[in-house]
């Protein structure tokens, strides 16, 4: 079994555990070249940990044998990305989601496809106004006719690769909040031993969803924290040729309808 990056001991007590991942022994590359070859690893092959629709309040993790149910889930996270997804019809609509989107965006900065375009900018007047909360539905609900979701590479366990977790616009806030507070305090995300739970909320249409919380565990240690950003400069390249997330943005559009 591939040791875990993190340590319950402290460093005094007991050295940190080697990965064989990114340095040292070239396992991962290894496992890629067995099991990918010569193709390249694009978002969707990530193993993804869902949110669960219907306000359920509990992770649907991936593993070899299958999907379970975790009340929580704990580790680091070794990167974070935004990105944006528009479909032009509305949520409703039997066939939405189901096609490529019109427009989407790998850096939620600027879009590709119709309409294109900054997705924000300084000078409101460039940004584009489907971007803009109100309008959704055509005017008619407060959130976003074009999706935000944020993406984090979370790293647990003996995972040679880090699992992707897609959070949907609902949970922006409270990952926003989590960011904020670790700046606060000088911890980079990376650098942060997080726990991620799950809160049902009920929306305005009396129908229950589920938000992401975030708690803060512990700093990691100096030895943990080299790891993380070997993992981190790991990932990094592979996001040069990964789209957005429509999946996570498809399915928050069909609770949406």
């Amino acid at each position: 079994m591939i040791p875990n990056i993190i340590t319950t001991e402290t460093e005094t007590a007991q050295p940190d555990v080697a990965l064989a991942t990114t340095s040292g022994g070239d396992s991962f590359i290894d496992a890629a070249a067995a099991n990918i070859g010569q193709g390249t690893i694009t978002v969707s092959d990530f193993p993804r940990i869902k949110v669960p629709t219907g306000g359920g309040t509990q992770w649907l993790v991936p593993g070899l044998e299958g999907e379970h149910m975790e009340q929580t889930i704990e580790g680091i996270i070794v990167l974070a990305r935004n990105t944006r997804v528009y479909w032009e019809k509305s949520a409703d609509d039997p066939t939405a989601g189901k096609n490529p989107p019109d427009c989407s965006s790998a850096d939620a900065l600027v879009g590709i496809g119709r309409p294109g375009g900054f997705c924000s900018h300084e000078d409101s007047k460039l940004a584009c106004p489907l971007a803009k909360y109100g309008s959704d539905k055509g005017g008619k609900a407060a959130g976003q006719a074009c999706k935000e979701v944020k993406q984090l590479f979370f790293l647990r366990g003996d995972s040679l690769l880090p699992e992707v977790i897609g959070l949907p616009p609902t949970s922006l806030k409270h990952v926003r909040q989590y960011m904020v507070s670790l700046t606060c305090n000088k911890v980079p995300y990376f650098a942060a031993l997080t726990r991620i739970g799950l809160e049902k909320r009920i929306n305005p249409a009396n129908k229950p969803y589920a938000v992401a919380t975030f708690t803060y565990v512990r700093r990691l240690t100096p030895g943990e924290l080299t790891k993380s950003l070997q993992y981190h400069d790991m990932v990094a390249p592979m996001l040069q040729a990964m789209g957005a997330d429509t999946e996570t943005a498809r399915d928050s559009a069909a609770q949406e309808a």
